[in-house]
């Protein structure tokens, strides 16, 4: 026991490293999956991948792994960290390298293998040193949180396959010095030369072109337009930069230097155009013929607002129409910095005079600016939506009913609100959305139509309807005058009306008007979900009914999973009952860290997500957010290691109920304190989010490691299946939060967290097991 108390801090260090290095790896490998595939498919690729981490702990507890952990200690940690490491690498590069695109199965064997590696290394550590589990979470939060705020710079400077490649060095170097803590010196000496290949690897990358073999031909998905585009010969990448948002990409013609055009792609999926320009108007008066130029046609457009500036090409309609303030918005700086890279062919138009530049997100934006604007534009916010069951899961504050709102009060009196969308499934969404907005104002249906005006192109696509209508919206009624005006207008550029008083007017709107149907009752008439998209469920893109198939088939895959793992844990208690009169009721473990693995994922979760508007860039929230809350969850584990055996059961119960208690709280009250926090000066702002986050993370360390702490003065065997439990339910926890948002709400994701650790509460209180264990701490 002397022996392994003096190597405790170098354990902890261990924990620390492995913990950041796992963390780091997470988010590089799905900056580089959201490269590669659609959302969903990254979503699905990496929960069930995270599995690993209870996979590798339910290994720990079934094989002999245990009896050679029990012999060897330290030497066996050692073995794992350099498994991890060499794992990490084979990942990346099998990623790069798998040739089955459609087949998502392959990425999730190639990331699966890490996080096992992850998973038996930490388990490992916890069931040699439970006596100090409380003090072990802390190094393990600390890394985790750590990690989650290293991955900016690091994206940043290296993107993200160099990122994950350099990774693997890190385990790779706690297995150096463990195997030197226990005089190990030839074991020492392979893991250095295993560190100095995974070296020559990471440096290969930087000064190469690994990383191009993503865009070879029968790599990546194979719906993404940039690979197809890249696998006709005709096509070159001239230009790419990672970043935390995104990869982007800019393409051109090959051997074609009297292209007229060249495209940005976000991803490898969103697409936006540079066009040549030269600094003279009259070389692109050929853009007014576009259909996307519509909302320019009339009205006063002086003062202009475009979301989503991408490569510029709305910058020129705007310079087209005579805009004399442009303000272009755009959250991607890639996209910004590739145009300007490129200035000689755009004609410099970022820099223009009357052009001013903001790199953030829009909703950010404009929550804060009280501007006016003649014309707010929002030109294929989210373009190639046509994929649209790859963004069915993502979230986006630009098309929520609070975000309309927000819009239309930056207007000036006869400004215009404007929406390009893709087609008629999204028109038909943002259309209900717009009458629901001016509803809710108390006008009278015909007063809510009359503020509404919408334009399409006359071809149609069997499966969609028509590209690229044109949705735009006005505080005031549009007069006789500008309807005709407007009409006009429409016939003059080849396009036909679809809602234009006295005109057209789609037959659903003909209903609401009649008061035939109320919109929840039409809602159900659409073959589509048109459920009206909000801040506290932003899923505009999810058009299936119900949950998306994507989700539940992976939701399918984790509950039978966690079922098997439930199941194998109460088998195994079972035999134990047998033996041992004294556990007639062995429930509390099952129940315990099945509640802590979903509620701990529901909590915080959803806990960033609310979070994502104040910051404006969902990769920084998650970030900031995660580095906030696992740092403070790791100072209340430590704090909870003073505590004394016999007061453990207390505590946890204690914990438990002021985070189910906090939870319910902010579910009732977060959601209106976000916008007003976002209105704020930066100080303030940054000072209030950690008044509300650290008292929450401070509560939330707690629990998980005193129950490992008080596990093992019950049965210290059970500590790595206990472990394996958590890891599997904090993946079902994870898909949880999103099935539960896009159901309910956020709110109720947050609520069921609450729920989850109440159960913590009263399972502490309740077992019998620990009540006759507690005789004897």
């Amino acid at each position: 026991m002397s022996k392994q108390k003096s190597q405790l801090p170098l354990i902890l260090v261990a924990i620390f490293f492995v913990s950041f290095s796992t963390l780091l790896f997470e988010l590089s490998i799905i900056r580089i999956f959201s490269f590669l595939l659609w959302y969903h498919f990254v979503f699905i690729v990496i929960s069930i991948s995270i599995l690993g981490l209870g996979i590798g702990a339910w290994l720990l507890y079934q094989t002999g792994l245990k009896s050679r952990i029990d012999q060897h200690g330290t030497h066996e940690l050692a073995r794992y960290a350099l498994i991890l490491s060499g794992a990490i690498t084979f990942s990346v590069i099998a990623v790069l390298l798998y040739p089955f695109p459609g087949f998502v199965y392959g990425y999730i064997l190639a990331v699966l293998i890490p996080f096992i590696a992850a998973g038996l290394f930490l388990s490992a550590a916890f069931y040699l040193y439970g006596k100090d589990a409380q003090v072990l979470y802390f190094a393990d939060l600390f890394g985790g949180g750590l990690g989650s705020l290293a991955v900016l710079p690091l994206l940043e400077q290296f993107g993200a396959v160099s990122t994950a490649l350099f990774i693997a060095l890190i385990p790779a170097t706690v297995s150096i010095f463990l195997y030197l803590a226990i005089a190990e010196k030839k074991r020492a000496l392979h893991s250095s030369v295993v560190a100095a290949i995974l070296t020559a690897i990471f440096l290969f990358n930087i000064y190469g072109d690994f990383q191009e073999l993503l865009l070879k031909e029968g790599h990546g998905s194979s719906v993404k337009t940039l690979f197809s585009l890249t696998a006709d010969e005709e096509y070159d990448i001239v230009y790419t930069d990672w970043s935390t948002f995104a990869r982007t990409d800019v393409v051109k013609k090959t051997n074609n230097s009297s292209s007229s055009k060249k495209w940005i792609f976000t991803d490898g999926g969103a697409v936006s155009e540079i066009i040549a320009f030269d600094g003279d108007l009259q070389s692109v008066q050929f853009l007014k013929e576009d259909p996307t130029y519509f909302p320019f046609t009339w009205g006063n457009s002086e003062s202009t607002l475009i979301v989503g500036s991408g490569g510029g090409k709305d910058i020129l309609l705007s310079l087209l129409a005579g805009t004399q303030e442009i303000t272009a918005v755009e959250i991607n700086r890639s996209i910004v910095n590739s145009v300007r890279k490129f200035s000689e062919f755009s004609g410099h138009i970022y820099d223009q005079n009357n052009v001013k530049t903001v790199k953030q997100d829009a909703r950010n934006f404009l929550e804060k600016d009280q501007s006016q604007y003649d014309l707010i534009y929002l030109p294929l916010v989210f373009t190639q939506a046509a994929g649209r069951t790859g963004h069915a899961l993502s979230e986006n504050y630009v098309f929520t009913m609070e975000a309309f709102k927000v819009y239309l009060e930056r207007l000036n009196p006869e400004g215009r609100l404007a929406f390009v969308l893709h087609d008629s499934t999204d028109l038909t969404k943002a259309m209900l959305m717009s009458y629901q907005v001016f509803m809710d104002r108390g006008l009278s249906p015909e007063e809510a139509l009359s503020r509404i005006v919408v334009s399409q192109p006359a071809s149609t696509d069997e499966n969609h309807g028509h590209h690229h209508p044109v949705l735009v919206l006005r505080n005031e009624p549009f007069t006789t005058g500008e309807i005709e005006e407007i009409h006009h207008n429409i016939n003059q550029m080849g396009m036909e009306p679809y809602h234009l008083t006295g005109h057209a007017e789609p037959v659903f709107f003909n209903v609401l008007k009649t008061g035939r149907m109320e919109l929840s009752d039409l809602s159900s008439e659409f073959p589509f979900d048109v459920s009206l998209a909000t801040d506290n469920s932003p899923f505009f893109y999810n058009f299936e009914r119900g949950m998306p198939d994507s989700l539940t088939g992976l939701l399918f895959v984790v509950s039978i999973t966690a079922a098997f793992a439930l199941l194998y844990f109460s088998g195994t208690r079972n035999d134990l009952k047998s033996k041992k009169k004294k556990h007639q009721k062995y429930w509390w473990p099952v129940a315990t860290f099945t509640a802590l693995g979903i509620g701990f994922m529901l909590v915080e979760i959803t806990l960033i997500q609310k979070m994502i508007l104040v910051f404006g860039n969902p990769v920084v929230a998650f970030s900031i957010l995660l580095f906030i809350l696992l740092i403070s969850s790791g100072v209340g584990s430590f704090w909870a290691s003073r505590v004394s055996s016999k007061k453990l059961p207390l505590v946890i119960a204690l914990a438990s109920g002021l985070v189910a208690l906090g939870s319910i709280i902010y579910a009732l009250l977060l959601g209106d304190a976000m916008r007003s926090l976002i209105t704020m000066p930066l100080p303030v702002t940054l000072g209030l989010i950690l008044l509300i986050t650290v008292p929450l993370g401070l509560v939330m360390g707690v629990p998980f490691s005193s129950s490992i702490r008080l596990l093992r003065e019950l049965d210290r065997k059970d500590i790595p299946l206990a472990w394996g439990i958590n890891g599997i339910m904090s993946v079902l926890g994870s898909v949880l939060a999103v099935v539960i948002a896009m159901q309910f709400g956020f709110s109720i994701a947050f609520m069921v967290g609450a729920l989850c650790y109440l159960v913590v509460a009263i399972v502490t209180f309740t077992s019998p097991a620990i009540r006759e264990a507690s005789i004897n701490l």
